[in-house]
């Protein structure tokens, strides 16, 4: 778990960096580590991690990002949470046309 903390750590610098494909790069592997340890109960670091690895793949234009969107969408409990993926959602797809 620490090296997934890590991970986010250097992914995050790196975005605000505007080094988005390393940043990419760290949270990549910072969400495979946390997703073999299964039920380790850091949500919290999964969270951080899916979050900004799918700000980092909409800012590197990749258009799948809608599905790294959808792994941060799991039920986080924190409305703080859900108001920030929320806002990315908005961002990396438009406004609703319902």
């Amino acid at each position: 778990m620490q090296v997934a903390a890590l991970n986010l750590a250097a992914g995050r610098r790196a975005k605000k960096a505007a080094a988005v494909a390393p940043a990419l790069s760290y949270l990549t592997a910072g969400s495979a580590l946390m997703a073999a340890m299964v039920g380790a109960g850091r949500h919290d670091l999964v969270f951080e991690l899916e979050l900004h690895r799918a700000e980092c793949e909409f800012l590197n234009g990749d258009m799948r990002q809608r599905s790294s969107v959808s792994r941060c969408c799991h039920p986080c409990g924190k409305r703080s949470r859900a108001v920030r993926v929320a806002c990315l959602w908005q961002t990396s797809v438009g406004p609703s046309t319902a």
